[in-house]
């Protein structure tokens, strides 16, 4: 026989046995139906249990039937046990030797490259300048070629490091390789307060609370350099940390990026033999 449409069935719900008479309206047609019996109980954990069975039925000429079914059995869940987990199979378990995890902030990354400045960053209390960063103990450690933070809101912290955002210290130190000797200029613009220091010799001071510019100039000879950069960001939110540089013999301020002062940027000491 031709099965009705899902609009022409009807359904029964109810809990326990059911046997009865039921109506499924006028002019019904023959066919085969589905007689839907919902159970909802208890298990026997006590858990809330919901359980179904379907039975099929024919019509032939008459829109009341008889039925008469058992509903079915709460069904029965094996108490919980613990299982140790167990290994990934070998193309899913995690790569041995992996690095470091790569995490990123406007004032640097958690993972060095050659020729990085190293930032240590510190807690500090509330003041009005830098503390002495030598009787604080870092809690974390970042790594940048450049310093370029224009004036932006900071919420992040460090990720991977700290959530602090406000009442930090941080010590950038490295060094630079000098290729074309002269005067050189610098530019630092902080909010707070910074300090900048050339193979140990103070060349800008602007610390304090607020946002401040200043540059300072050193000759420097050919060869190797230190250079360290003190900063610290008081109450939140905003704050600025921007160093530049502008070599001997042009007129124009520049990012001061390690990259551009690296031990290879001087042809003579290139290691790769010459392409003649």
């Amino acid at each position: 026989m031709t099965r009705p449409s899902r609009a022409e069935r009807g359904t029964v719900e109810a809990a326990g046995a059911i046997v009865g008479d039921f109506p499924l309206g006028n002019n019904l047609p023959p066919g085969t139906y589905d007689l839907r019996l919902l159970v909802t109980g208890k298990d026997s954990h006590g858990k809330p249990y919901a359980g179904s069975e379907s039975n099929g039925f024919e019509v032939a000429d008459s829109n009341t039937h008889a039925v008469a079914s058992e509903s079915p059995s709460p069904r029965t869940e094996p108490a919980p046990t613990h299982t140790e987990p167990q290994p990934l199979p070998p193309d899913e378990a995690e790569p041995e030797g992996q690095g470091p995890t790569f995490q990123t902030t406007v004032f640097g990354t958690t993972v060095s490259t050659r020729g990085d400045l190293e930032g240590k960053i510190y807690f500090i209390p509330p003041v009005q300048e830098l503390p002495n960063l030598s009787k604080l103990k870092p809690v974390g450690t970042i790594y940048a070629k450049s310093l370029n933070v224009p004036l932006t809101e900071f919420r992040q912290g460090f990720p991977g490091i700290t959530d602090r955002f406000e009442w930090f210290a941080i010590e950038y130190t490295g060094t630079f390789y000098v290729t074309d000797p002269g005067k050189y200029y610098f530019r630092l613009r902080s909010d707070d307060g910074s300090k900048l220091f050339i193979d140990g010799k103070v060349v800008i001071d602007i610390d304090g609370l607020g946002t401040f510019e200043s540059v300072g100039s050193k000759k420097l000879t050919a060869g190797v350099h230190d250079v360290r950069i003190d900063y610290f960001q008081g109450p939140r939110y905003h704050l600025e940390l921007i160093f530049e540089v502008q070599h001997p013999g042009t007129r124009r301020f520049q990012i001061f990026n390690t990259d551009d002062f690296a031990l290879h940027s001087d042809p003579s000491l290139s290691t790769f033999p010459s392409s003649r």
